[in-house]
């Protein structure tokens, strides 16, 4: 069976296809013709096409939360006190990391739509470019193409991290970036991705 997409990327609904293939099935991808070819037994292909039908949704708003912290160890005391960092996430960092000051250095608020490429400046020379996927039952995102740059004057951009990216709604991603593990100095960078009707 061959499955064209109206609205999304056929490349975006490949992992989910691929979950539901039984030993004997295979999917093959046709980014020309915007399609998947799915061999499978019937039982299958229509749980299979119920998964298409309801990924290749009209591009839907896609909010993102973005915050840059610095992140330090102290060897002397007292420790100061973190700075603009929401109790909750500093509790969570806290717990996750051995560093024991954090300081908040940009926060904002991506607003794009699914399918779209993104790009976001985020102050202090830092910069986020990526491509969102589809919202997977209202509850997952997937960033493709995912990196952070550093700009410094008169020199070229530096890349910090290229990956891929998977969101759950409001459950926030952190990245850790440091030089090595050893190292008394990170930058945290959260992501989390939110429903529009949250408001603001």
């Amino acid at each position: 069976m061959v499955f064209r997409f109206e609205h999304q990327r056929a490349s975006e609904a490949l992992a989910v296809v691929r979950a539901l293939l039984s030993p004997i099935g295979s999917v093959a991808l046709d980014e020309a013709s915007n399609t998947l070819s799915v061999r499978e037994s019937p039982a299958v292909l229509s749980r299979i096409s119920t998964a298409v039908r309801t990924l290749d949704h009209a591009a839907q708003p896609v909010w993102l939360a973005v915050e840059l912290i610095r992140a330090e160890v102290f060897s002397v005391s007292p420790v100061p006190k973190a700075t603009d960092v929401a109790p909750e996430l500093l509790n969570k960092l806290r717990q996750l990391f051995r560093f024991q000051h954090f300081a908040l250095l940009a926060r904002g608020r991506i607003e794009s739509r699914e399918g779209e490429a993104v790009v976001y400046e985020m102050g202090n020379g830092y910069r986020l470019s990526f491509r969102l996927g589809a919202i997977v039952d209202g509850r997952r995102l997937r960033l493709s193409a995912f990196e952070m740059t550093r700009r410094s004057a008169g020199e070229p951009d530096r890349a910090l991290v290229r990956t891929a990216v998977n969101l759950g709604l409001d459950q926030p991603l952190i990245l850790g970036l440091t030089n090595d593990e050893a190292s008394d100095r990170a930058l945290m960078l959260v992501l989390r991705y939110e429903a529009p009707a949250h408001g603001r």
